[in-house]
């Protein structure tokens, strides 16, 4: 979990680490292999903002 933490926190979306604990979003190695549509469906299990969402679907880890 700290790593998934981390990765949040370099693209300023750290309010939405425990939302990625509870959902079970545990794995950064699975995270970073997800493609847009499926950080799409992370976004809104997670409860993201919608410009925080169109941030993590567009970007991912990576800061923009």
């Amino acid at each position: 979990m700290a790593a998934v933490a981390t990765a949040l926190a370099q693209i300023n979306l750290q309010a939405y680490a425990a939302a990625f604990d509870a959902e079970g979003y545990d794995d950064i190695s699975f995270l970073r292999g997800l493609d847009a549509a499926e950080r799409a469906d992370v976004a809104k299990e997670t409860g993201m903002k919608p410009g925080h969402a169109g941030r993590f679907v567009k970007f991912g880890f990576a800061p923009p």
